[in-house]
């Protein structure tokens, strides 16, 4: 166990470690750098690892190509609010989807896909912007009897993990 004195689960979370956010179309500066790291916490006993991927189909409503005229880091008013528009990425089944080649992983692993509506886009692995769409991840948590959870990953946007930490506190 990771910490002996918690009577719950423990889950390690790994956040969209693929390989479009590490060298692909939406790469963030150093994340390779920090896959030893990520790799590192493997080893340190905890009940699960669960790995978020983002999990776009073609015609996704945060991707620019799929509003004319505009462009990548635009922003366009959706039914949910202010949407960024991003470069196409982690495409249902590309390779850019995939976890990055570097990341171990194991069979034990659980997945939880999110961003596969094409009308919301997903920040958070826990629910969908429109706040109202849960993602599988609460489900398989409590099924687990996870209690404490500790997030890593490759995001430099600060936006995602403040959306996760909130929506695990609350309990959805």
């Amino acid at each position: 166990r990771h910490n002996t004195t918690m009577s719950g689960k423990t889950a390690l979370v790994i956040i969209d470690f693929q390989n479009d956010f590490i060298t692909g179309s939406l790469k963030v500066p150093g994340a390779e750098e920090i896959t030893q790291v990520i790799n590192g916490l493997r080893n340190k006993n905890f009940d699960y690892v669960v790995l978020s991927l983002d999990w776009h189909p073609q015609n996704h409503i945060s991707f620019a190509s799929n509003h004319p005229g505009k462009n990548p880091f635009e922003f366009t008013e959706v039914s949910y609010g202010k949407q960024i528009l991003w470069p196409d990425h982690c495409v249902i089944d590309s390779q850019g989807a995939q976890l990055h080649k570097d990341l171990k992983t194991k069979e034990s692993d659980k997945i939880v896909k999110k961003g596969f509506n094409p009308k919301i886009d997903s920040y958070s692995c826990f629910l969908d912007n429109d706040r109202k769409e849960k993602t599988e991840m609460d489900k398989l948590l409590k099924d687990l009897g996870v209690t404490d959870i500790y997030v890593c990953g490759k995001q430099s946007i600060l936006h995602c993990f403040i959306a996760i930490d909130f929506d695990f506190r609350i309990g959805l």
